[in-house]
């Protein structure tokens, strides 16, 4: 009963600008909120919590995802954070290392190459509505619209460059078990920066779901991974059957849960047993 009232609370929350960054800004308040994402509850089933593997958080934001694994009971492995958006950083993310052990913070976003790119930044009523930031312009009027149909025509768009770079290029030799990519619009083109590390590496990812992209991250990953969506209720994954996932690609929407960016998919590796609850 509590979860079903704590995500429909969410849920209405976030409809609404004011409340919703008001919520999130000051989280050290509101920690009875997380996971604010329920498809992070999967994780429970897939890992134990004194993993001591890596897990990676591409779009850290404020640190919503990252201080939902640890109050999820995720304490013992290290979390890496990429954001790109330093005033985030310097705001809050530094904040978040003061709560949390264990957390290294790189200040850049993970792309296909290295480079400075434009991040356009909503704002409702002179309020950053950093959550829905994304390189894509595109992407982030179609998701405004989408998240705030009655008030998108209110928002407000600004433009500064941030750095971005290829995985790939980063040294770093634990072994990474889970990556979380929420960067609005172009989870493909982190993917497209992992490619050494992918060769001899299979991590579990978690990536929001949207049309635009689905295709490109699944031909890269397809040979290797099946596709899941966590349902909360029966607290268990449901795979994609081949059909489904032609159809996604063919922007057939079998299910209206589907017609906008609002489902997480989560992407396994074929040899990873998951475990029956």
């Amino acid at each position: 009963m509590f979860i079903s009232l704590k995500y429909s609370f969410v849920k209405f929350i976030e409809k609404i600008p004011s409340i919703q960054m008001m919520v999130y800004n000051n989280l050290i308040f509101f920690k009875f909120l997380l996971p604010q994402d329920k498809d992070y509850l999967a994780l429970k089933i897939l890992f134990k919590k004194n993993e001591k593997r890596t897990f990676i958080d591409v779009g850290g934001n404020i640190g919503l995802s990252t201080a939902s694994f640890r109050e999820m009971g995720f304490k013992k492995n290290q979390i890496l954070i990429f954001e790109p958006d330093k005033s985030l950083v310097n705001r809050y993310l530094k904040k978040l290392k003061y709560y949390y052990n264990n957390i290294k913070i790189y200040p850049y976003g993970l792309s296909n190459k290295n480079e400075f790119k434009t991040l356009y930044q909503a704002n409702y009523k002179n309020l950053s509505i950093h959550v829905n930031n994304s390189f894509s312009k595109k992407y982030i009027l179609q998701k405004i619209k989408n998240n705030y149909p009655d008030k998108f025509l209110f928002f407000k768009y600004n433009k500064k460059k941030f750095q971005l770079k290829k995985f790939d290029s980063i040294k770093y030799k634990k072994e990474i078990c889970f990556i979380k990519i929420d960067v609005e619009g172009l989870d493909h083109l982190v993917i497209y920066g992992m490619k050494r590390f992918l060769k001899k590496n299979n991590p579990i990812f978690l990536i929001e779901f949207n049309q635009s992209n689905f295709s490109k991250i699944w031909s890269k990953l397809n040979k290797k991974y099946s596709c899941y969506s966590f349902n909360i209720d029966k607290n268990c994954f449901i795979s994609f059957s081949n059909l489904e996932i032609k159809r996604l690609i063919n922007g057939h929407i079998f299910d209206k849960r589907y017609d906008k960016n609002s489902i997480n998919l989560f992407l396994i590796p074929k040899n990873f047993k998951i475990k029956k609850i």
